[in-house]
């Protein structure tokens, strides 16, 4: 007759502080991995290669100076209201709200500070590429202006704070990269900074010419 060996069942067991026996885990629970995210992935130079692309995007055509990938990495300047009101409903087919999805936004268009997104209508009988901005716009004065795509607020804002407080557009730069935000090419942070110098100087002009003429007629009653 053969024998099994005996297998021991209190290996499995420990007593407690009270005395009483509970089973044993040790050793049995793997611990979860614990997973760090690199927020500021410019230092490693490395970016993600885990996101899942979206095959329809290169069939779709956008202009040469979309970014179809940039929009995922970084900060942004959103004003809530402005891209809610945009997202109601599509431009073409009327239907909506518009959904912000990783799988219907093609690529992303920078201005400066902000910046618009192209966002594909999901009706397979529409399919329009809706142009959402991030924030508020507005047009110039001049002739030249009026045509082409609007100024953002935010960039005339930021042309202001250069002239006022920031400085120039090294330091302006080096500001937003520690933020983790896009950087602007000193040519364009230039412009801003000449466009906000511009309504500076004719608002000054405008209370200097008011300041004078309230002293004029209280001098003069």
């Amino acid at each position: 007759m053969t024998s099994f060996p005996r297998i021991s069942t209190m290996a499995l067991y420990t007593r407690d502080v009270q005395g009483k026996f509970r089973k044993s885990f040790k050793g049995t629970r793997k611990r979860k991995k614990e997973t760090v995210i690199v927020d500021h992935n410019y230092c490693t130079g490395n970016r993600s290669d885990t996101a899942i692309e979206n095959p329809d995007v290169e069939q779709v055509k956008l202009p040469k100076s979309v970014d179809k990938q940039g929009w995922k990495e970084g900060r942004r300047i959103v004003e809530f209201g402005v891209l809610l009101s945009k997202l109601k409903y599509y431009q073409k087919c009327r239907l909506g709200p518009v959904p912000l999805t990783y799988d219907n936004i093609l690529g992303e268009l920078k201005k400066g500070l902000s910046g618009y997104l192209y966002v594909r209508c999901q009706n397979d009988d529409c399919g329009h590429v809706n142009l959402v901005p991030y924030g508020k716009t507005h047009r110039g004065n001049s002739a030249k202006s009026q045509s082409g795509m609007h100024c953002f607020a935010v960039n005339t804002k930021l042309g202001t704070a250069m002239i006022d407080s920031l400085g120039g557009p090294v330091k302006v730069n080096n500001m937003l990269s520690t933020l983790n935000m896009p950087t602007i090419s000193n040519k364009n942070m230039k412009k801003m900074e000449r466009w906000a110098g511009n309504v500076i100087e004719k608002v000054a002009l405008m209370s200097t010419r008011t300041a004078a003429k309230e002293t004029f007629d209280k001098e003069m009653a």
